[in-house]
């Protein structure tokens, strides 16, 4: 086990990472710091074709399932979106309508996505970060509860703020 966890240390100093639900942010640290970089797979990435890389889609799920079995990277980091699991959310007094089920519909199939991943990572001793607020209601979602029942990971609770991160969009920096 510590040879193997050695190996992985060596693998994630030279090898790929691949970061999911995210514009290059790990990427470009990768890339800052003398690591090889992987890919960054999110909305606001183009494909190969120059079409948004949409996760919702099947095909395009399936597409990332074969390029992470493909190049085998060291780390993957997936962030997939928080908005329908935040405390705010579940104070939604809509909660019965057709839209909001819907949303929270495709917001679960994002969270299981991600999942799948981590299990991809596991299952080949490599490593994976699972990243949502500590807060968020999906931690109780079955995949996310039955998956750390299986794989039993380490859990950390860190305010990336104080990593500095931040997003930007039309409206600014925050």
């Amino acid at each position: 086990a510590q040879q193997q966890h050695q190996a992985n240390i060596c693998a994630v100093q030279q090898g790929l990472d691949t970061e999911v639900y995210s514009p290059p942010r790990v990427v470009t640290f990768a890339s800052k710091h003398k690591l090889t970089p992987g890919h960054s797979i999110d909305v606001q990435c183009k494909d190969d074709n120059g079409e948004p890389v949409d996760l919702s889609s099947t095909n395009k799920r399936n597409q990332l399932i074969r390029l992470v079995a493909d190049t085998k990277p060291a780390l993957v980091v997936g962030s997939p979106m928080c908005t329908m699991f935040t405390l705010l959310q579940n104070l939604n007094k809509n909660k019965d309508t057709p839209e909001y089920k819907q949303q929270m519909k495709q917001a679960i199939s994002h969270i299981d996505f991600c999942i799948v991943l981590c299990c991809m990572q596991a299952t080949a001793t490599r490593y994976y970060l699972h990243e949502h607020p500590q807060s968020a209601t999906s931690w109780k979602l079955p995949s996310v509860t039955e998956f750390i029942h299986k794989y039993k990971p380490m859990l950390v609770n860190a305010n990336m703020c104080s990593f500095g991160m931040v997003a930007t969009d039309a409206q600014g920096t925050g």
